[in-house]
């Protein structure tokens, strides 16, 4: 009898074993949600340094990147919303206003506007020859009678452009789109650069002195304009920020803080870091530009900046739009995991050469937009849950990003980029 109780009791553990960590096909997957999921996948990464890949090699610098919330696995569906009354759009550009421009003052004269009519927009270049001002047409714009494209504020425009140069010592910025994509640039680290020119657009490569790049997870600590902080700490302080407003709605209205930190010199004494932003559902960014020269890929990137200089505040960001709702086109109840993913990845590159591991993180893969085809007669667009490896050739001094699908280890798809 007892011989019969040990049996049973190692085949109920070993179901147990079975049911948190399945194999599909020879495949590891994972069936966790949350931190416990994290913390296994995490396990699962530190356990596959250990392996021998033929043509993958670990280093000091190898990292994982993975949610920590995750409530689900799906594919989905990204469906824009109907667009707002043009009333609404300009009450939610002073909304904006307040919450990224805290403490400024709303005037008139530096608010601007891009009609969404293009032949309408070259008649106001021809006429006038910069871009006309809101108070002169905001009954018309109210009215439907004349859609706008963006609302712009800046305090710096040059005089070109409609505007009044650099005076004073305020000099910000903030764009707004009517799918709520979003500039801005609160001008306090550009006015110490002494900068003499319009600041929409601008970018810290543009106005500082380049330090290194760091890994977005690294504790070593610079110091910002008010204290030191880590890009880690920078981080974690710029998504609370960003994803604190209010105002930002639908399905897709939450910003991802992912990329490397770019450390630029300020001041003799101050240092900030610039991280890219992307959208993110259900916890998961989605994949995003990190620069460079890139080979054909067949999907769309997210692109976005922010950058951070003090320890309460986001000094400049640019945010991909939130007016997109989501439907679920397949939920599955795990992923591949790391080391079967890398064991995937192994098989599709060649084996006379050895490729360092940079980086793996789990993304959504976008399809590609045809932005020539109308809204209404585009494909809907998809996003698949991948995993994705950055590796580097020291043969061709390229970096290699690879993808395969989360769900199941198929569809590898790769692109090139100089490092």
């Amino acid at each position: 009898m007892k011989k019969k109780l040990a049996i049973l009791s190692l085949v109920f553990s070993a179901f147990l074993l079975i049911s948190c960590s399945a194999k599909d096909n020879g495949v590891s997957k994972s069936q966790k949600y949350g931190k416990e999921l994290m913390q296994d996948v995490q396990n699962n990464f530190n356990a596959a340094k250990e392996k021998d890949f033929f043509n993958l090699s670990f280093s000091e610098k190898s990292r994982l990147i993975f949610p920590e919330n995750i409530a689900e696995f799906s594919n989905i569906e990204i469906l824009p919303t109907d667009m707002p009354t043009q009333k609404d759009f300009l009450n939610n550009f002073k909304e904006q206003f307040s919450y990224y421009l805290p403490g400024k003052e709303f005037e008139y004269s530096h608010y601007y506007f891009a009609p969404y009519d293009s032949k309408l927009n070259e008649k106001f270049w021809l006429e006038i020859g910069y871009y006309p001002k809101t108070s002169d047409y905001e009954e018309q714009i109210k009215s439907d009678y004349m859609k706008t494209v963006c609302l712009m504020y800046e305090t710096a425009l040059m005089p070109e452009y409609g505007g009044n140069g650099v005076t004073g010592n305020d000099c910000f910025f903030l764009m707004f789109n009517d799918t709520n994509y979003i500039q801005y640039n609160q001008g306090k680290a550009f006015k110490l650069a002494d900068v003499q020119n319009s600041i929409g657009g601008l970018l810290p490569k543009d106005m500082f002195e380049y330090v290194e790049t760091l890994p977005e997870n690294s504790n070593k600590k610079y110091k910002l304009l008010d204290k030191e902080l880590s890009p880690q700490e920078a981080k974690t302080i710029a998504y609370e920020y960003l994803n604190s407003n209010p105002n930002r709605t639908g399905d897709l209205s939450s910003v991802s803080v992912v990329g490397n930190a770019d450390v630029y010199k300020i001041t003799d004494d101050a240092y900030g870091y610039e991280f890219q932003s992307s959208r993110e559902y259900n916890g998961i960014p989605f994949d995003y530009f990190e620069g460079g020269q890139y080979s054909d890929y067949n999907y769309y990137f997210d692109t976005g900046n922010i950058f951070i200089c003090e320890s309460n505040n986001i000094e400049l960001a640019y945010i991909t739009g939130d007016r997109y709702n989501v439907n679920k086109l397949k939920t599955f109840d795990s992923i591949v995991m790391p080391e079967s993913a890398l064991d995937l990845f192994a098989r599709e590159f060649t084996s006379g050469v050895k490729f360092d591991i940079l980086k793996m993180e789990l993304v959504y893969c976008p399809s590609k937009i045809d932005y020539n085809i109308p809204e209404s007669e585009r494909p809907i667009q998809t996003a698949v849950l991948s995993w994705k490896i950055e590796l580097f050739n020291n043969n061709d001094n390229l970096i290699y990003r690879a993808f395969i699908d989360a769900e199941n280890g198929e569809n590898f798809r790769y692109y090139t980029t100089k490092k």
